[in-house]
């Protein structure tokens, strides 16, 4: 940014467009409607002032649905992350019999299926009864998905890990309730946007309540182990 603090015209590559608003020359000047450095966009005031998810000036806007969230904490008191998996990206590579199903660390190979990890807090999972790749129910008032608990000190308490873009979604009925063994983490995280107005999804935003799947030893028995 020496360029602008100097006076310069721009003398390093232009990496976007420049905004429709821009009325100056080209390599002059910031990409807003000024020119200069911005503390408040004068886009944002312009067209999102009426938007409580996008104020102008930055500041904390509380989660509608994290631990602060104290009329959901009660039925689940876990934050879950899902971000992309390491191992595919969005659906590519996962399922379909692909060779990325064997890696230990993107599914869990447990009575002939391939479930889906979920990484857990040793002390969550201790409270709870989960020991290291046992199956687990995952669970909000959306859906319902079983995985294979991944137990680790990398988690903080509170906080579960997994991942989103499964390329399975199967549903079956275990001793009448009907559950995801597919891994689709998707069905229980929220369709509303981090923000009004944009089409960001907020996969960040759920809470979770977790528990060791009773219906596994049925879920074992139909798949003949």
């Amino acid at each position: 940014m020496r360029w602008f603090y100097e006076g310069r015209p721009k003398d390093v590559p232009e990496p976007h467009p420049l905004p429709s608003q821009w009325s100056e020359k080209f390599g002059e000047g910031l990409q807003t409607p000024s020119g200069k450095f911005e503390f408040v966009p004068e886009i944002l005031k312009r067209h999102t002032s009426n938007n409580p998810d996008r104020p102008a000036l930055n500041r904390y806007i509380p989660s509608w649905e994290g631990r602060g969230t104290k009329t959901l904490t009660g039925k689940y008191p876990l934050q879950m992350i899902a971000t992309h998996s390491r191992y595919s990206f969005h659906t590519y590579c996962d399922g379909k019999n692909s060779a990325v199903n064997k890696i230990k660390d993107h599914r869990a190979l447990i009575a002939g299926h391939h479930f889906w990890l979920l990484r857990i807090n040793s002390e969550d999972a201790q409270t709870r009864g989960i020991s290291h790749r046992d199956l687990v129910k995952v669970y909000n008032d959306r859906g319902i998905v079983i995985c294979a608990a991944d137990v680790s000190p990398a988690m903080t308490p509170g906080v579960v890990k997994s991942y989103e873009a499964s390329a399975e979604f199967q549903l079956v009925d275990i001793d009448g309730e009907t559950v995801d063994i597919g891994g689709c983490m998707n069905l229980l995280t929220p369709d509303r946007p981090q923000s009004q107005g944009t089409s960001s999804m907020s996969p960040n935003s759920c809470l979770v309540q977790i528990e060791k799947w009773q219906g596994a030893l049925s879920f074992r028995k139909s798949q003949g182990k």
